[in-house]
């Protein structure tokens, strides 16, 4: 990214990897993927392996909601039978800023998830992407829910056309590019504050602006200025069909406690460079709705948590198992720090299916 040293952004990147690594460790959430991503791992505190579980949790339980709802536009789409063609879309999930994130390869293994197709793509900086080119390919565990690479005397787009059109199960490395291209899975090379460049790579990668997709940011837009978050926010609110967006990120600078915690990622050269701009709940819902999401909401991490425990019944087990993990005596730090993230969240979608939206997809 322009203006983030690639350092920076790698360090933050495995500090998250290995919070994650301490968290599943410890039994917070399942995940076999991670042990092959994380380096020099070590235990977490307990306040932060709570707060990632919070985290991938959220996110998670977003992701499975708009892959339900995308079922439900197929259903009621059939029973209309208004658009033939959208019956054989497949819907799209999209991280932007992934690192070496493993939730492609977590929901793909994952039974909650057996019954839906989708097409994954990841985007991130060419040399973060080299690094987790080089992982998937040491370890079967994970290249092979890829496919195996596809090696050929073939020209390359005629390599991909095939791959991507199911006449070939494996996937196209790219090297160059830092890039893979498979039926299930790409991996996007692309620096966020380059917008033009990141669209013309998912072309390339067949992405369909007509398939019901979800974008996702966890921690990576608001490293960046505004003025490029704010032109992908609205490049995706325009150019989809159907899509959904949710945005895991940090808040409430301006208290003792905001202030604090911008100084410790200035100290690592990681500035939260758009933090200012969207400071509240209500500003980070207001983004979305200028952007063109006819559907947005935000809350902050405690609140989000909180009613886990207090929801359906999967929430409330799950969120009782966590809590005898480890001793657990910071409550009033974790209400600090809990307030001081939130995820946000905008749907476009035809009004007529709105109610599936409200009915399905929030936290």
């Amino acid at each position: 990214m322009k203006n983030i040293k690639f350092k920076s952004v790698a360090v933050t990147g495995q500090d998250a990897i290995r919070t994650k690594y301490s968290a599943v460790q410890l039994g917070y959430y399942n995940d076999p993927f991670v042990q092959f991503f994380v380096q020099n791992p070590r235990k977490s505190q307990p306040i932060m392996n709570r707060g990632y579980f919070a985290r991938v949790y959220s996110i998670e339980k977003l992701i499975l909601q708009f892959l339900n709802v995308s079922k439900k536009i197929k259903e009621k789409n059939k029973e209309e039978k208004k658009d033939e063609n959208f019956q054989n879309v497949v819907p799209q999930i999209v991280s932007l800023g992934s690192g070496l994130d493993t939730t492609f390869w977590r929901i793909s293994q994952d039974e909650k998830f057996s019954s839906f197709q989708f097409r994954y793509f990841e985007v991130d900086l060419d040399q973060v992407n080299a690094k987790k080119i080089d992982v998937i390919l040491k370890h079967k565990e994970l290249s092979s829910i890829i496919g195996c690479e596809e090696k050929n005397n073939q020209k390359k787009e005629e390599q991909i056309e095939e791959i991507l059109h199911g006449s070939k199960s494996g996937f196209f490395l790219d090297r160059k590019n830092a890039e893979i291209i498979s039926s299930k899975y790409s991996l996007i090379s692309g620096d966020l504050c380059a917008l033009d460049s990141i669209i013309e790579r998912m072309k390339i990668h067949k992405i369909n602006f007509e398939a019901p997709t979800i974008f996702f940011s966890e921690c990576s837009l608001v490293y960046l200025d505004p003025k490029y978050s704010d032109a992908i926010i609205g490049w995706i609110a325009k150019d989809f069909h159907v899509v959904f967006f949710a945005n895991y990120e940090h808040i409430n600078p301006n208290d003792p406690f905001g202030k604090r915690m911008l100084l410790n990622f200035e100290k690592r050269n990681a500035p939260l460079l758009g933090i200012h701009q969207y400071p509240s709940l209500s500003s980070q819902i207001q983004r979305l709705k200028d952007a063109g999401f006819v559907f947005a909401g935000a809350d902050d991490m405690l609140s989000i948590y909180n009613r886990f425990s207090t929801s359906d019944e999967v929430d409330r087990l799950v969120i009782q198992k966590i809590q005898k993990l480890e001793f657990f005596d910071e409550l009033e730090e974790w209400n600090l720090i809990m307030r001081h993230y939130m995820i946000s969240w905008g749907v476009k979608i035809e009004s007529e299916f709105i109610d599936l939206v409200s009915e399905f997809f929030h936290l």
